[in-house]
């Protein structure tokens, strides 16, 4: 299940209170629900929410088809399977 959560405001100075709220709902319905990472908010972990072992696959995955790390370390943006 996915869930879609939008939220609108006139004003760029309320940004930081209507996100942190934002973040409230989000850590309220996180503590329940795997990430997609397609929606992921910046704050949250999508990698992470997939488990350790599957983690440490897609790491195993990306060692062999991208040994270079290019995926990894050259594309800006995103979740990284690397820290």
């Amino acid at each position: 299940m996915s869930i879609l959560i939008l939220s609108f405001w006139q004003n760029k100075e309320d940004d930081d209170k209507i996100q942190s709220e934002f973040k409230g709902v989000i850590d309220a319905v996180d503590k329940k629900a795997a990430k997609y990472m397609k929606y992921a908010a910046p704050f949250q972990d999508p990698i992470g929410s997939y488990g350790k072992e599957n983690k440490a696959r897609l790491q195993a995955a990306s060692k062999i088809y991208d040994p270079d790390g290019m995926f990894q370390k050259g594309v800006p943006g995103g979740w990284k399977l690397v820290d």
